[in-house]
């Protein structure tokens, strides 16, 4: 089951670098949110603030606290604060937003970030799918999260940066 329409709050940004599905879930968050920041301006921020490589990705660092501190301080230049999470939600509000990241997707080793948008049932929730050729909006089955396995990092709109768009 999918749906081509829009979930609410959960605008469809496609992926504009084979790498870059972190900034196109960022890109939209921020849409939702009405703040406009392009892909290219976010990877390019993140290669000159060190958290990004020149692919777009943003590395583990084993020396960090938290390995993933890269990914949290390239949220940080957009306004938004980022922070893993044990499970999905039950619901969003404005301003608030949740990634998926699996490292072995569909069991083949790559891995891919999706948003997600919404809880279909107990079983499973719907995503918004940045990949360039998917269906956009798949519904996952929540045992994914475990199997690929995933982590589930939660975003939030920093304050100050709720009231500025640009």
């Amino acid at each position: 089951m999918s749906s081509e329409l829009d979930p609410k709050h959960c605008k469809h940004i496609k992926q504009r670098a084979a790498k870059w599905c972190v900034e196109a879930c960022l890109e939209s968050f921020l849409a939702d949110n009405d703040i406009t920041k392009k892909q290219e301006e976010m990877v390019k921020r993140g290669i000159e603030n060190k958290v990004c490589d020149e692919d777009g990705v943003m590395p583990n660092d084993p020396g960090k606290d938290p390995e993933y501190r890269n990914m949290i301080d390239f949220f940080a230049l957009f306004g938004v604060e980022l922070k893993k999470l044990s499970a999905l939600p039950t619901r969003i509000e404005r301003g608030d937003g949740v990634l998926v990241a699996t490292w072995h997707l569909n069991k083949t080793g790559g891995a891919h970030c999706v948003r997600f948008c919404d809880r279909v049932n107990e079983e499973k929730f719907r995503v918004m799918d940045p990949a360039p050729d998917p269906e956009k909006f798949p519904t996952w089955q929540r045992d994914w999260i475990r199997t690929w396995p995933c982590d589930i990092f939660g975003i939030r709109l920093i304050r100050e940066a709720q009231t500025t768009s640009a």
